[in-house]
């Protein structure tokens, strides 16, 4: 076609397009083109049995002066109706500037051919359909005209109709289910953090109670014992100045209740060693390690680093770890030799249990002890971070670790 578009004018074009003489005269008068060849017996073709929909419009009257088999078929209009009407026909009621619109762009001619857009038109039947055009000049009968190449979209737009469709509504699932993860979150976070202090508040009424509890028994149980193991001494200074021969045993009376005595106190200061009540955590250590060396044997010896402080809540928790952790070297691990070690590391406190007893192994799930989980609950109601592993050099470490500054709380008056 852009060939032969090289030899003929655009008013030959619009000619031969309608009907093919024997001769085209040319533009100048004076010459003709003999009857057409067969490469211009192939471009009407290319209009009259195009698969693609084709008009010719008059620009001046937008009246269809030619159209093809294929926009018949398209719009439902035999060629002797649409000879009979004109562009505006084509639009739906009530857009009548459209064809006028639709004329502008035709008529703008910047390049040969050109997209005019995508426009909304209506067939014999009342059926919308979309299409984009494709336009480029003619001259007919002196007349300017435009070839219009028609390319319906109905379908492309009814997927892109789907699409939008789709999209709106997996958009609208995706924000609803949205709503309904945050809400779940927002529970959740609701539900962990009343779950946090719960433990916390079962934890506190828990040290409350062992409190109590190792007060009853330093103050009345071990008093009680203590003024029993005086009466014994005196009734065996009695006896003995009468040479009974029960002295002996009433010495034994009070060897035996100094020994509860001893142990009542002991138990006393395991359950809420005073010294924490005093901010007293370095001291409360000291004495547990020089506790449990003199009631099982083991060498247990404490170490602390120069400047190595923690805040009361934190500092009950932390002794509370290091006791069972203490109390299981010796039950388990068989240790002959412990080390409780305080010091910061990274700005931060941390402690270390370390025993030359047997290596650290996880527990079964079906094993019914609840000592390692207790202490990995109490690592984690005051931010710490609990590691239990085999040492470098055999044994077990139990390492404790604060992963930050937690504020300490401000305590609340009770009311009378």
């Amino acid at each position: 076609m852009d060939l032969l578009k090289n030899q003929l004018t655009s008013e030959q074009l619009g000619r031969l397009a309608l009907h093919p003489p024997d001769e085209i005269p040319c533009t100048d008068g004076r010459s003709t083109i003999p009857r057409p060849l067969p490469c211009e017996n192939n471009y009407r073709l290319l209009f009259a049995e195009n698969p693609s929909p084709m008009w010719i419009l008059d620009e001046e009257s937008l009246g269809f002066l030619e159209v093809n088999h294929a926009a018949s078929l398209l719009y439902g209009y035999t060629r002797e109706e649409f000879l009979g009407m004109r562009l505006p026909d084509l639009f739906p009621a009530g857009q009548p500037d459209q064809a006028g619109t639709m004329l502008e762009v035709i008529k703008r001619h910047e390049l040969p051919a050109k997209s005019a857009g995508t426009w909304r038109q209506r067939t014999k039947s009342g059926l919308p359909v979309d299409i984009q055009i494709t336009s480029t000049e003619m001259l007919l009968e002196r007349k300017p005209a435009a070839l219009v190449v028609i390319h319906d979209v109905s379908e492309l737009k009814r997927v892109e109709s789907e699409l939008h469709e789709t999209r709106t509504q997996l958009e609208q699932r995706v924000r609803e289910r949205t709503a309904e993860i945050e809400k779940s979150n927002a529970n959740l976070v609701r539900e962990m953090s009343n779950r946090q202090r719960l433990e916390q508040k079962i934890l506190e009424v828990s040290e409350s109670e062992q409190r109590k509890l190792g007060q009853d028994l330093h103050d009345d149980l071990g008093q009680q014992l203590t003024g029993m193991a005086l009466l014994a001494s005196v009734l065996a200074t009695d006896l003995k100045n009468q040479s009974n021969p029960l002295a002996g045993e009433a010495q034994d009376l009070v060897r035996y209740l100094g020994e509860a005595s001893l142990s009542a106190r002991n138990l006393a200061r395991g359950l809420y060693p005073i010294t924490l009540d005093r901010g007293g955590f370095l001291v409360a250590l000291d004495e547990l390690a020089t506790r449990i060396s003199k009631m099982s044997g083991v060498n247990c010896s404490f170490k602390c680093e120069d400047g190595f402080k923690l805040k009361d809540a934190v500092a009950i928790q932390f002794y509370r770890i290091i006791q069972e952790g203490v109390n299981n070297a010796i039950k388990h691990g068989k240790a002959k030799n412990i080390l409780i070690e305080c010091k910061i590391v990274r700005n931060l406190p941390w402690v270390m249990v370390k025993n030359d007893g047997e290596p650290y192994r996880e527990p079964k799930r079906s094993a019914k002890g609840m000592g390692l989980s207790l202490m990995r609950h109490r690592a984690r109601t005051v931010g710490a971070h609990l590691i239990i592993r085999k040492g470098a050099e055999g044994g077990c470490e139990m390492i404790c670790s604060l992963l930050r500054e937690r504020p300490e709380r401000s305590r609340k008056s009770k009311r009378p």
